[in-house]
């Protein structure tokens, strides 16, 4: 949708709903937050009428788009196949545990965040998979060593060292191993573990293990 955003002096502009301060004022636009989750739900009902089980429906976004798919995931009356979210936060988060549903407890959840993010603070990624879990969730959570910028109208993503690895990145929003059974038989496996040791190899992940090696992975 594009509507006018009260934090950027009423210009109008593309966002799910307004917002309308700080995170510190703590003011959320929950009439906006909830016209936006109904249009998300038509967007699932409409591929549930083209044949598509809400089992095999993702719900992914970045920003804005993140908190879409967390409002409006945890409160579908099914089980989705996943809800995947980046650089973003859990909103009405004090009234999840009384709203979500018994079904959506058995989504799996994907949360990512860079860890130098500007616009949205790290901390407010790592309190929404806390507060997932605390309510029930299974969370995957990745605090990711990249910084984002807009380039010619498309996102890059840097180290802090200045190295460009959005090449690495393509892949992560496939997440078929969060996800199984949504991929179909054909799908490339070996581009999972290309951005498994994407992020591994250059330490992009602040969690996770050792590097894996380049030269056991499928091609």
């Amino acid at each position: 949708p594009v509507m006018p955003v009260t934090i950027n002096g009423g210009h109008r502009m593309r966002a799910w709903y307004d917002i309308l301060g700080t995170e510190s004022q703590g003011v959320q636009d929950e009439a906006g937050l909830r016209r936006s989750q109904q249009l998300v739900e038509a967007l699932i009902a409409r591929e549930k009428q083209r044949g598509v089980p809400a089992s095999r429906i993702v719900l992914a976004g970045f920003s804005q788009g993140c908190a879409m798919s967390l409002l409006t995931g945890v409160r579908h009356p099914e089980r989705l196949a996943g809800i995947v979210g980046m650089s973003g936060y859990l909103p009405l988060a004090d009234r999840t545990a009384a709203e979500r549903t018994e079904a959506s407890l058995a989504t799996p959840v994907f949360l990512a965040h860079g860890w130098k993010d500007e616009v949205v603070d790290f901390e407010r990624g790592q309190r929404a998979a806390e507060a997932l879990r605390a309510v029930g969730y299974e969370v995957e959570w990745d605090g990711l060593r990249v910084l984002a910028e807009v380039v010619d109208g498309g996102l890059r993503l840097v180290t802090p060292e200045g190295q460009d690895v959005t090449p690495c990145f393509p892949e992560l929003a496939a997440l078929t191993h969060l996800v199984p059974g949504v991929a179909g038989p054909d799908d490339d496996e070996g581009a999972l573990a290309r951005h498994e040791w994407c992020v591994r190899s250059r330490g992009l992940g602040i969690e996770g293990e050792g590097a894996a090696d380049p030269d056991d992975l499928v091609d």
